[in-house]
């Protein structure tokens, strides 16, 4: 959900260094900046931050030991004072009072970094309407071998009925409607496709034991698929967001968090807060007919 913000960075003339979770190395990899992984541990991670030979930095996270390590090795920080790192800026801008959805929270930050230090540049008007994340070709390669090898075609869809974690109240983001959703689709001739990650196997199984499992992708084979599908339909949580940021139609249910936060962008959400939807309802909004 930063994407837009880094796109008008680079719009800047600016060379982007990335630092993130290890994963940065494989969703980013065709995304034209410099990679580096967190260091596992602080210390390593102290030393990170003193090899860096940036002196300024926006920090798309509350977190405030990044904060500190940043100021404590000469950088000028641009950032939310959230987690009572205030003192630690240089450069910062209030959480707006009204919920606005992530990407546009990102995207405040850069631009106010953006007039801080590069006020002769200009910033987009706009937010651009839909994401654009960038793949290897040989990422689409390995796609479509694992398309021909399952006899997928190009109509398959994707079901993401896992979700990490809970909400802020405590309740889950998985969606309890999966398995009914599931026999509605075959009803309709619509081939489903569910990708479990590491330890999310049984669940798969457990509510969607009809559709094609597809076992052990790497994430940037996964990102392909998602490329090449239909459509997606997922719970709040990464691929989701990855469908929209790959342009792939994303249909994101919520019910335990708030999708005006984070929403796919680009994608449609159904239902809402503390109000999940019928399964009805999300047959309509993904426009899922019968063949027959």
């Amino acid at each position: 959900m930063a994407l837009p913000t880094l796109d008008a960075l680079r719009g800047c003339g600016l060379d982007l260094h990335l630092l993130g979770k290890p994963w940065i190395h494989s969703l980013l990899s065709a995304y034209p900046a410099r990679l580096t992984s967190l260091a596992p541990t602080k210390f390593q991670q102290c030393q990170q931050w003193r090899a860096f030979k940036e002196k300024h930095v926006i920090l798309l996270n509350n977190n405030f030991f990044d904060a500190l390590c940043a100021r404590l090795t000469g950088k000028a920080i641009c950032a939310y004072p959230g987690s009572s790192r205030q003192c630690l800026l240089s450069v910062s801008l209030a959480k707006p009072e009204l919920v606005i959805h992530e990407v546009e929270y990102n995207w405040r930050l850069g631009q106010c970094a953006q007039r801080a230090w590069l006020p002769e540049k200009s910033w987009p008007e706009a937010i651009p309407a839909r994401l654009d994340l960038p793949l290897l070709e040989s990422v689409k390669i390995s796609a479509d071998d694992i398309i021909q090898q399952y006899q997928l075609g190009d109509g398959y869809w994707i079901l993401c009925p896992t979700a990490t974690g809970t909400s802020k109240d405590g309740l889950s983001k998985a969606w309890p409607n999966w398995r009914e959703l599931h026999q509605e689709l075959m009803k309709r001739g619509t081939p489903c496709v569910v990708c479990p990650g590491p330890g999310e196997e049984d669940y798969c199984l457990e509510h969607l034991p009809e559709a094609i499992q597809i076992q052990g992708l790497d994430l940037l084979t996964y990102a392909g698929l998602i490329q090449k599908a239909q459509g997606v339909i997922a719970n709040d949580t990464g691929p989701m967001h990855l469908a929209a940021a790959l342009n792939t139609p994303v249909f994101g249910i919520f019910g335990a968090t708030d999708p005006n936060r984070t929403g796919p962008w680009g994608g449609v959400s159904i239902g809402e807060k503390a109000q999940w939807p019928q399964v009805s309802d999300v047959l309509q909004q993904a426009g899922i007919r019968s063949k027959t």
